[in-house]
């Protein structure tokens, strides 16, 4: 079959490879249809994702039917895959937050992923979509869990505010989750067009801080309060710092954006504040949550997927992502088997 293969940061091939082994009897032959682009491929393309393992065959965002598998699912049923491989016995498995696994084994990280044409997955990692569902929506399940997960993590309510830093699919993503819990939301962003994005997805309020004095801006909005959640989903020293500045007194932040470098705290504004610091990271049991939103057409997908190719064109697409040369909210990727019209 054909795969997508990064060697090494920014060697990217285009190779027949044989079909991922089986890992078990309880598992599910998928036949590929879309799989999206992450930020953490990108990341895994330019060798800065701090978990990548080399080579390997990226893609962790997945759409297809089943090509081979158990009783349960029937060949041809749309589904997708949660791309989670966890020990089960580690402490976190064991209070039910394998998510964040000591042993965590990421599909597309650790194991090779869904950028090829056929996967085997263990059957409790796929998931069954609607039948209605689009294969672009299928593909986008696993990064709207990671929004819920942040949102989730957050305990946002509603009637609270938010603000989200960071308007790439995370950011929009989260900005829909945290608008489907009632609450109101803010967003910050420095791209023009993407705040444009974000406020025809339901923002209250779009800052971009080059342009707006954030902290004055939210002190309108709050009436001098602050938001009472702020997701930080870009992944860098200022915006993380941002966060704890900006966050209301007893607001919780949550870190959702990937960042590996080293900060420099000041705790004495995180013990007054009394604030709750989160991380988040991938997604615990969020699935079902984010087919639902979908199925109730509570969330807009379509509008956040700005380019589509087929498989065969990753290595080029991946080095004009790399160099700026593509403007891109969300890429998906279409294997030959893609069906006419979804």
């Amino acid at each position: 079959m054909k795969c997508v293969t990064i060697k090494a940061p920014r060697e990217m091939v285009l190779e027949d490879r044989d079909i991922t082994p089986k890992p078990g009897p309880e598992a599910v032959l998928i036949e590929v249809k879309a799989v999206g682009i992450c930020g953490s491929d990108i990341h895994a393309y330019r060798g800065t994702q701090p978990f990548q393992s080399y080579p390997r065959v990226l893609g962790h965002e997945l759409s297809g039917t089943v090509s081979a598998g158990t009783g349960d699912l029937e060949e041809g049923q749309p589904v997708t895959m949660e791309p989670l491989l966890r020990c089960g016995v580690c402490y976190p498995c064991r209070i039910g937050r394998y998510n964040c696994c000591t042993d965590l084994k990421v599909i597309g990280v650790h194991a090779d992923g869904g950028m090829c044409e056929k996967i085997w997955v263990p059957r409790e990692l796929v998931h069954p979509l609607p039948p209605d569902s689009s294969l672009e929506e299928g593909a986008m399940v696993e990064p709207l869990a990671i929004a819920c997960q942040a949102v989730g993590r957050s305990r946002l309510s509603k009637g609270e505010t938010a603000l989200v830093i960071g308007a790439g699919p995370i950011g929009l993503l989260s900005l829909q989750v945290a608008k489907a819990r009632g609450a109101r939301v803010f967003i910050s962003e420095v791209d023009p067009l993407r705040l444009d994005l974000a406020e025809k997805l339901g923002a209250d309020a779009t800052i971009n801080p080059v342009q707006d004095d954030i902290a004055s801006r939210l002190d309108e909005l709050t009436i001098g309060e602050g938001p009472n959640v702020v997701i930080e989903a870009v992944g860098s020293e200022k915006t993380i710092t941002d966060s704890l500045e900006l966050v209301s007194a007893a607001g919780r932040v949550v870190m959702v954006g990937l960042f590996s470098g080293k900060l420099e705290l000041e705790p004495v504004g995180i013990i007054r504040k009394e604030l709750d610091l989160l991380g988040s990271r991938n997604s615990n049991g969020k699935f079902p949550e984010a087919i639902s939103l979908i199925r109730e057409g509570r969330v807009n997908l379509g509008d956040l997927v700005t380019h589509r190719f087929p498989l065969e064109m990753a290595p080029e697409v991946f080095r004009d992502l790399d160099k700026g040369a593509l403007e891109a909210v969300k890429v998906l990727l279409f294997t030959a088997a893609r069906e006419a019209g979804s």
